[in-house]
């Protein structure tokens, strides 16, 4: 596969979509866990019974038990393919990697970069958040690497941190590095890769207004980050 195409939605930079803040009504449903996912979860957390003391609610807590150790300082964002195996980021060494129960890893990329977080698509193309290379890059079954977007009207990204997809579009934060943006520099981005008949289109959601973003979450409809 060749270079993805982009194109650049230039939007009033003054405009910030309001995410959850005014939401009103909350659900109140727990979220639904499935797979292998949860299986690996039910065999590695334990829900203790809480006993029901007069005036006092119960409370459940997760016992958490070490999953694998040894494999290195620089783990972060861990993840699950379709297919429920582990991955993670080594963002030191620059890869990708899987994960086994037993504490065997694999590497499935190397960037040559600093990547922070990574999300696999339902076709199974990785999409790599990036602070080394200041970009999201893409990387293909066959290892081709691509850089997907590196910036936005003509200005440099600051460094992509955490990234996510939902239904085909693709969230990520860019706060740059530590300390780059913050409480005292409100510099931080949140941007959304969307797919169209004639590439794929990046539009802020938040410009240059958000404290050192890191995580991110979306909901299944896309509405809510």
């Amino acid at each position: 596969m060749g270079k993805l195409q982009l194109e650049v939605a230039k939007v009033n930079t003054r405009t910030v979509l309001t995410l959850s803040q005014q939401e009103k009504k909350r659900s109140h449903s727990s979220p639904n866990i499935e797979g292998s996912f949860a299986n690996a979860l039910s065999h590695k957390f334990q829900v203790p019974k809480m006993s029901h003391g007069h005036g006092h609610s119960s409370h459940h807590h997760l016992k958490a038990t070490v999953f694998v150790s040894g494999i290195g300082n620089d783990l972060c964002s861990p993840f699950f393919n379709a297919s429920g195996k582990l991955h993670a980021v080594r963002q030191n060494a620059g890869n990708v990697i899987t994960i086994d129960g037993v504490g065997n890893t694999q590497v499935v990329s190397s960037t040559g970069g600093q990547p922070s977080g990574a999300v696999f698509t339902s076709d199974g193309v990785l999409y790599v958040s990036d602070f080394g290379h200041s970009a999201i890059l893409s990387v293909q079954a066959d290892g081709q690497q691509d850089l997907v977007v590196g910036v936005y009207e003509d200005k440099p990204l600051k460094g992509p941190n955490s990234i996510n997809i939902t239904k085909g579009d693709i969230f990520f934060t860019d706060s740059g590095s530590f300390g780059e943006t913050g409480l005292h520099n409100r510099g931080g981005s949140l941007f959304t890769i969307s797919s169209s008949p004639s590439g794929q289109i990046l539009k802020p959601i938040a410009l240059e207004s958000l404290a050192y973003p890191s995580g991110i979450a979306v909901s299944h409809d896309g509405k809510f980050v």
